[in-house]
């Protein structure tokens, strides 16, 4: 079952009981629920070691939700998930981006994830500072786009089978490689 949908309920009537910063799943969840985007002040969002969890739901990352005020994802450990959506932007109607989980994430944890691959979109994290990719055995390259990151401070690689380093790499702020 959907463990995160049957203990997360959101009712109607006072404001302050949203009012929630941090949310950790239960290991036996195996789903995100759509439930989280009423969170509007959720800043870390915890779902490691959920070994059930296979995929993130694309809704997450589309630049329509309500996780505007996300700073930090940890998928360390979720051994089933071996690929993460498309990081959308959303355009406002001023020609700016949108508020959205993309505009805010500052540490993204795939630490002893299953992840294989990283979409190029993750250049579309503008503001992440911190990238965890310690222990990805499935990953092996990294997408030149990584590089386009403009505020990407520090990329671990310790225990991961990334083999070369994209020459894009180069062009990050303060490099801190480990």
């Amino acid at each position: 079952s959907d463990v995160c949908s049957s203990d997360l309920r959101i009712q109607d009537g006072d404001e302050d009981q949203y009012r929630v910063h941090e949310l950790k799943l239960p290991r036996n969840a195996k789903t995100v629920t759509r439930l989280i985007v009423e969170l509007d002040d959720l800043k870390v969002l915890n779902l490691s070691l959920c070994p059930n969890i296979t995929e993130l739901p694309s809704w997450m990352f589309d630049g329509t939700n309500n996780l505007k005020n996300l700073e930090e994802l940890d998928l360390s450990d979720t051994k089933k998930l071996d690929r993460l959506p498309e990081f959308r932007l959303t355009v406002g109607v001023d020609g700016a981006a949108a508020a959205s989980c993309t505009t805010n994430l500052r540490v993204l944890k795939l630490y002893g994830s299953s992840v294989s691959s990283l979409p190029a979109s993750i250049k579309n994290l503008k503001n992440l500072r911190e990238l965890d990719l310690k222990s990805t055995k499935q990953l092996e390259t990294l997408p030149d786009e990584i590089g386009h990151i403009p505020n990407l401070e520090v990329l671990h690689l310790t225990w991961s089978n990334v083999s070369s380093i994209p020459a894009s790499v180069g062009n990050l702020r303060s490099e801190e490689h480990t």
